[in-house]
């Protein structure tokens, strides 16, 4: 089921959408949010798949809509259901709004784009993030005075200072005025927050209009991106290079992590951590073998590393072969083999089959080590609050609490996986079954329960 959330504060115009929706009601759950707060509220509590909206949006504004959104849901699209002047439709564009309807518009179009904006998501397109340039052109629109806190996907910092819509000044980390402003005009997949401007009367450091900032941004991203392609990875803090990596892996994301790792390790070769965390993303049993080596040959004493080695011999001692496909255990990182729904080394469930609680209660085999479990769970809750809207630590946590025979907040995670991507979503089935598990356990024991002493 997709969440379509609609703000619009016109009864008229909300009844006749709601009726257009109704006959999608099996596959579309429309949210009606009649003002900006309401709106925000759903978007903190609920995960939201199309932002239908209004672009006059009453208490809290357009601006201050699209900065929550930003910071909850930032991959959702937007749908326009008004605007004002060709500028501000120009603006709209550069903001990557998905679809600006015209005005009037039909219901027909309403739902058309509403199911683009699905299909586009379904289909693995890249999302069109909020572009910055065309946010920073809203509020000079507007005439806002603010400070704008940005934030990029790799986490730096920065602030805008806009008087009366004009860019006064800007921070980035030792930069002030234009070059902060230059530098943080070429970031990508941001989070914005509004705040209220301070120190209105300091002198101002940026003379230079947005327009011709913007530009100057965008000369210098291409003069450096061939020069970026070549580094591979020089020029940054290898050990910031590497600690992006690991948040990657621990969210989920093995294969970007892996291209991280190898491109670091090309232009830097003796870094054991790199060599570490490669053999963890890589899913080819010689390739671990190697990196383990040229880590352990680097740091012969790091227990990490050796920890490491123990598990690819407890690995190879199960039967994983060069030739067979692997996955690691989401636990303790243990090469596995890719079917195998236990880990060989900490003894860990690794997926809910259909004989998954039969075989959990009755099996022979040793009991998971809670400790690494209890370890894992720290790092599935860091990677939930760094990705909100990713799915893989919610269902990592779902099985370390499973392991650790905490069935309700199993539960809890796996319904969110299913409300973050549902009908796709590939833990469905696992949620089905713990479900009809739990409802036989109950029946079971209020059964017991109603019978004689």
């Amino acid at each position: 089921m997709k969440n379509i959330l609609l703000v619009e504060n016109s009864p008229e115009l909300l009844k006749t959408m709601a009726s257009a929706f109704k006959k999608y009601e099996s596959q579309l759950a429309l949210i009606v949010a009649e003002n900006g707060k309401e709106a925000v509220r759903t978007l903190e509590e609920t995960a939201v798949s199309v932002l239908v909206t209004d672009l006059y949006v009453p208490e809290v504004d357009f601006p201050e809509l699209l900065a929550c959104l930003s910071r909850r849901q930032v991959d959702t699209p937007i749908i326009m259901t008004s605007f004002g002047s060709p500028e501000l439709t120009g603006i709209l564009t550069d903001l990557n709004i998905h679809h600006i309807l015209g005005n009037p518009f039909n219901t027909d179009e309403l739902l058309q784009a509403v199911s683009e904006a699905i299909n586009k998501t379904r289909k693995g397109a890249p999302p069109e993030n909020l572009s910055l340039n065309g946010y920073l052109r809203l509020l000079q629109d507007e005439q806002r005075s603010c400070t704008l806190e940005v934030v990029d996907q790799d986490n730096m910092r920065g602030r805008f200072h806009l008087l009366d819509g004009r860019l006064h000044d800007a921070e980035c980390d030792d930069l002030r005025g234009e070059e902060a402003a230059i530098r943080m005009l070429g970031w990508r997949k941001i989070s914005l927050e509004l705040k209220e401007l301070e120190n209105r009367e300091d002198p101002a450091r940026i003379a230079t209009g947005l327009k011709a900032l913007i530009a100057k941004a965008e000369d210098l991203r291409k003069k450096s991106a061939p020069e970026k392609q070549s580094s591979q990875g020089k020029g940054k803090d290898p050990k910031e290079i590497v600690r992006q990596a690991v948040e990657q892996a621990e969210s989920g994301h093995s294969r970007p992590a892996y291209k991280i790792l190898a491109s670091l390790l090309k232009a830097n070769p003796k870094n054991s951590r790199a060599w570490l965390w490669l053999a963890r993303t890589s899913e080819n049993l010689k390739t671990i073998d190697v990196s383990l080596k040229n880590a352990a040959t680097i740091a012969p004493g790091d227990p990490e590393i050796k920890g490491d080695i123990k598990k690819l011999e407890s690995a190879i001692n199960s039967g994983c072969g060069e030739a067979g496909s692997l996955k690691h255990c989401p636990f303790c990182w243990a090469p596995v083999i890719k079917d195998k729904t236990s880990c060989h080394y900490c003894q860990a469930h690794l997926d809910i089959h259909e004989d998954f609680f039969h075989s959990m209660f009755f099996s022979s085999k040793n009991e998971p080590d809670l400790k690494i479990i209890e370890e894992a769970s720290q790092r599935f809750n860091r990677a939930k609050t760094r990705e909100p809207n990713n799915l893989h630590p919610y269902f990592f946590l779902a099985l370390a609490h499973i392991n650790l025979n905490h069935w309700e907040e199993a539960l809890g995670e796996l319904k969110r996986t299913e409300e973050l991507a549902p009908g796709s979503n590939p833990y469905h089935r696992q949620l089905e079954i713990l479900i009809d598990f739990m409802n036989d356990l109950n029946s079971f024991f209020s059964q017991d329960d109603e019978g004689p002493e």
